[in-house]
C-alpha cells in the first residue's frame, strides 16, 4: 500500500510542477512559484531526481521571466547537474541554453 500512496503523491508533484509551467506561460508568477514551493520539498524528501531537476529548471524559467538572472542561472544549474547526472540529454541541452538566456 505505502508504493501506492508514494505513486500517487509522485503524480501529484509533477503536476504540480507542470501546472506551475502553465501558470508562468500566463504570466501568473505568483501562483507558479507557490506550486514550485510546494512540489519541492517532497521531491527533496522522497529524493525523486528526474522531477527534482524539472523542478529546479521550473524556478530557472520564474526567475527568468521576473527579471532575475543571477537566480535564473543558480536554478539553471542545479537542473543542470541533476539532468547531466540522469543522462537526460535534451533537458541538459535546453539548460544549457536557458543558463546562457538568463
Amino acid at each position: 500500500m505505502e508504493g501506492a500512496v508514494l505513486a500517487e503523491r509522485r503524480a501529484v508533484v509533477y503536476g504540480q510542477v507542470w501546472l506551475a509551467d502553465l501558470a508562468m506561460a500566463q504570466e501568473a508568477f505568483q501562483r507558479a512559484e507557490s506550486l514550485l514551493e510546494q512540489a519541492l520539498p517532497v521531491l527533496e524528501k522522497y529524493q525523486d531526481q528526474r522531477c527534482l531537476a524539472l523542478c529546479r529548471k521550473s524556478y530557472a524559467l520564474l526567475e527568468q521571466a521576473r527579471g532575475n538572472p543571477q537566480l535564473c542561472r543558480t536554478w539553471a544549474k542545479q537542473a543542470l547537474e541533476g539532468f547531466e547526472r540522469l543522462g537526460m540529454e535534451q533537458e541538459a541541452v535546453e539548460t544549457k541554453q536557458l543558463i546562457t538566456s538568463c
